[in-house]
């Protein structure tokens, strides 16, 4: 699959900078686990910094022409881990984005536990979302029920997450598992927010005030 000379899908809300923001990094990238709300977060948060914004899960989506969960089904999950790679290598190295001041990256949840990609990260700040697990749980469960496809086909590092069929016990299972292994590595990030069930709007707000100061959070 070709890649794109350069990408394309730098979404943005209309900015309403904050004044008296300083310091704050040219790239952001959110970090967490599925469903932790980063793509909606990242959008909001983009818009108040006057930053470009960028998912990986959209970005591969528009590259490939199919949604991942297809990507997957079709090429297999080693295809779409390199093309989630090979994306967001790029990503990371950008240097230019033309009408904004920088960028906010919406990473999927397997990218940051990925040793090789973790250097990519330090080009910028990097903030974990954390979520408890209980409400990440929910959210998912509701995704999964809300899907006209009738599995929920969300890729990761350990293998798919269960069917939509399967029992509300096992899906938890899974997620806890998954989550348990995987928040060793997110707690690694430049800064940890607790966004507990907080809207999106609250924790982008939030956020964009920690990055006021952000070069208190930046790794040594």
């Amino acid at each position: 699959m070709a890649e794109r000379d350069s990408l394309k899908a730098f979404h943005s809300a209309p900015a309403h900078a904050i004044s008296g923001v300083k310091n704050i990094p040219d790239k952001i990238f959110l970090c967490g686990f599925m469903g932790a709300g980063k793509s909606t977060v990242g959008r909001i948060l983009a818009g108040l910094l006057g930053y470009a914004f960028a998912d990986t899960d959209a970005e591969i989506e528009l590259e490939a022409g199919m949604k991942i969960s297809e990507l997957v089904e079709a090429e297999g999950f080693a295809c779409f881990r390199l093309l989630e790679r090979r994306l967001f290598r790029r990503l990371a190295a950008e240097r230019s984005f033309p009408g904004f001041s920088g960028i906010v990256i919406s990473c999927g949840g397997g990218i940051y536990p990925v040793a090789q990609l973790r250097s990519s990260f330090k080009k910028g700040i990097s903030i974990f979302i954390d979520v408890p697990e209980d409400i990440l749980f929910r959210r998912l469960r509701l995704s999964a029920e809300q899907l006209s496809r009738p599995k929920l086909r969300i890729p990761n590092k350990f293998g798919m997450l269960p069917q939509c069929s399967d029992s509300s016990s096992s899906l938890k299972k899974k997620i806890s598992s998954l989550l348990a292994r995987r928040r060793q590595y997110y707690m690694r990030c430049s800064a940890v927010f607790k966004a507990g069930d907080s809207s999106a709007v609250n924790i982008a707000e939030d956020l964009a005030s920690l990055l006021s100061d952000a070069s208190r959070y930046i790794a040594k």
